[in-house]
């Protein structure tokens, strides 16, 4: 029963051992990453992408937004009252 017990705990041990020397390839990708960094011109595209400043006239909308609040706030006062 020991012996069962001792081999059965240095399985684990020797199975977490494995999976270090794994860990250790990983590294090798991310020298891989900085090669890619090369390719972050793609953030140049977003600036490109600002041009169409299109969004401002969506602005515009926002204002009807804020009349709808207050009309909501009548109808609240209305019930206050009654």
């Amino acid at each position: 029963m020991f012996m069962m017990f001792m081999l059965h705990r240095a399985s684990p041990d020797l199975q977490p051992r494995p999976p270090a020397p794994i860990n250790q390839t990983p590294p090798p990708v991310p020298t891989s990453s900085p090669h890619l960094q090369p390719t972050p011109p793609a953030p140049t595209s977003s600036p490109i992408n600002q041009p169409p400043p299109p969004a401002p006239t969506n602005q515009p909308p926002p204002p009807a937004s804020t009349t709808s609040p207050p009309q909501s706030r009548p109808p609240a006062h209305t019930t206050s009252p009654d």
